[in-house]
């Protein structure tokens, strides 16, 4: 709905629409892209980490006039076209299509969002879970009906998550979020014990916090 009006306003005006998919994409959200859940077709689009498996690679993909524009060696740089990382890149796409990894992560993202979702009807500390695919989301409250930010809680549970082996990328605007970005190869046994691990620390947080 976002990028689609973006588009719309971005054709109304002659604007070049380009879009980040060095996190979203390579199959994270259930599909190669994550602009094809809106449909958009970008001007250009900005690709890397993923793409070549660890190693350092990035990507600017656009229209063909655009790209052309630029003219012949116009775009340049010391450590372009690195042979090792294009070949791990090239592997690295074909493994994604060989093994149905997007469709993969929309399957598995389905199933942690469901366990979240019990996480958060079981929990007060949870103010909501969002996502898609394996790109997900769990928003931290004092309480569920103000919802005041819970960023002091959210960086205790961080640590406990550590602790117990469980690493998660602390954000938001209130450092209350965590981002929950596993490898598109996990197994459905590492979800619930991931799972397993979120139910234990969140309530460790409420005792300790007095929240619920």
């Amino acid at each position: 709905a976002y990028l689609s009006r973006l588009q719309e306003l971005c054709d109304k005006y002659d604007i070049l629409l380009v879009v980040d998919e060095i996190q979203a994409g390579m199959g994270r959200t259930g599909k190669m892209w994550a602009c094809e859940h809106s449909k958009v077709a970008p001007d250009l689009m900005a690709i890397a980490k993923s793409i070549a498996g660890g190693l350092p690679l990035s990507i600017l993909v656009g229209r063909k006039e655009i790209m052309d524009s630029w003219g012949p060696a116009a775009h340049l740089g010391t450590f372009a076209g690195n042979p090792l990382a294009c070949a791990a890149a090239n592997k690295v796409l074909e493994i994604m299509e060989r093994d149905r990894l997007a469709e993969k992560a929309a399957e598995k993202g389905k199933y942690f969002l469901a366990g979240l979702s019990d996480l958060a009807e079981k929990h007060s500390i949870i103010g909501q879970v969002d996502g898609i695919g394996l790109y997900l989301s769990i928003e931290f409250v004092k309480d569920k009906k103000t919802k005041e930010p819970a960023g002091e809680e959210a960086s205790f549970m961080m640590s406990q998550c550590i602790k117990e082996g469980l690493i998660c990328e602390h954000s938001g605007y209130y450092y209350n979020r965590f981002n929950l970005i596993p490898s598109l190869v996990i197994s459905r046994e590492e979800i619930d014990r991931a799972l397993k691990i979120f139910d234990g620390v969140f309530s460790k947080a409420e005792r300790k916090f007095g929240i619920g």
